[in-house]
């Protein structure tokens, strides 16, 4: 596994593997995302989801 730093550095300086990182971290990211909001809908409690994400990554960004 990479530092968060390192793979800042990566990205700041241009480096191929930074974006390569980002993005493979970004794919599994959205990945998991979609199965979870696929299984929430397929439950019938997308509502309490969609609410429960946003307040956890809006708390996050802040």
């Amino acid at each position: 596994t990479y530092s968060r730093a390192y793979i800042h550095h990566l990205v700041k300086s241009g480096e191929m593997l930074g974006a390569m990182l980002v993005t493979e971290h970004n794919l599994s990211f959205y990945q998991a995302l979609m199965q979870a909001m696929r299984d929430a809908i397929s439950e019938r409690r997308f509502a309490s989801f969609s609410r429960r994400f946003l307040r956890d990554y809006l708390r996050q960004e802040g």
